[in-house]
């Protein structure tokens, strides 16, 4: 019998709150509950035997980093690991080391049911001729002051074409060339949105069978910038048959207009426990926060890894 709920989890830093956050999910979701991770060992190194028993490490690592491909294919392997065997989890989780639960796995199985998705990602299509009418309207899920995807943000990531005839670079712009030298279509539309998601079993065979299937999908988000925002995206709203839930039950607070959502705060913890996320960051390490939300949870006080 499959497990409800599996984990991705992607971390390149701070070996003690790996240990934290995957100790939390094995003590909320048991021993069955499946947990792949990918570390980036070139970027901090990490002591898989203080890891919780059952996590699986994805080996050889990949160098993995914002605007990297690797970081894409690191979560396939991921997903991978995690299917490798019988049937696989009914829903896979996508986190990074600065996420944390904040739900009851009762709540977040029973969510995610009654939605009855087949992937929960808040993604919006990428239209290359409204490029320059700003945000679309969309969903704004848990995170706070976020806004939609912007369009004309979006369209200079994903459509212009680069050419190299005779060794020359030539960058294709054109609202009207643009798309019909790009691998969109009426059939393929491109999406762009949040990393961070929950897919269904459905929806991962769909991505894991596209990324042996369409080769040339993916080496043209390899070669545009920021394809964790806009590969899985992609594919998943393609997908034939699947039913698509454009929220991820996350709590990420976008207030600062940085390039990263704000760090989050012992004060913030009851606006998100009442929101109905599932998961928030990002949070710091040994954050206060942390510790008010293990309460809520009704998880024991951290104690490090004399914890496990």
């Amino acid at each position: 019998m499959s497990s409800p709920i599996g984990f991705v989890v992607l971390t390149y830093s701070d070996p003690p709150q790996i240990v934290r956050l995957l100790t939390r999910l094995r003590e909320l979701y048991g021993p069955a509950a499946p947990i792949a991770l990918h570390h980036n060992f070139g970027q901090s190194p990490l002591d898989v035997s203080a890891l919780p028993a059952g996590v699986r490490v994805v080996q050889p690592h990949l160098s993995t980093g914002w605007d990297s491909w690797n970081t894409v294919e690191a979560t396939l392997a991921g997903l991978r690991l995690l299917y490798r065997e019988a049937e696989g989890p009914d829903y896979v989780v996508h986190l990074s080391g600065s996420d944390y639960p904040v739900a009851r796995p009762e709540r977040v199985v029973s969510d995610l049911r009654a939605v009855g998705a087949d992937a929960y990602v808040k993604a919006t299509p990428v239209r290359p001729w409204r490029r320059d009418r700003g945000a679309v309207a969309g969903p704004l899920g848990f995170g706070v002051n976020e806004g939609a995807a912007n369009q004309k943000v979006c369209y200079r990531r994903y459509f212009p074409t680069t050419f190299r005839p005779l060794g020359i670079r030539l960058r294709i712009r054109s609202p009207l060339l643009a798309p019909l030298l790009s691998p969109f279509s009426s059939r393929l539309g491109c999406h762009a949105g949040e990393h961070w998601w929950t897919l269904g079993r459905r929806a991962v065979e769909h991505l894991l069978a596209t990324r042996e299937d369409r080769p040339e999908l993916a080496r043209w988000f390899a070669e545009r910038p920021i394809p964790e925002e806009g590969y899985v995206q992609t594919v998943v709203c393609n997908g034939p048959g699947l039913r698509i839930e454009r929220r991820n039950f996350r709590h990420v607070d976008w207030s600062s207009r940085a390039r990263s959502p704000r760090t989050i705060g012992v004060a913030d913890v009851p606006t998100i426990l009442a929101g109905g996320a599932h998961f928030a960051r990002k949070f710091a390490p040994d954050d206060p926060a942390l510790d008010a939300i293990d309460a809520a949870l009704g998880l024991p006080p951290w104690r490090g890894a004399s914890a496990r």
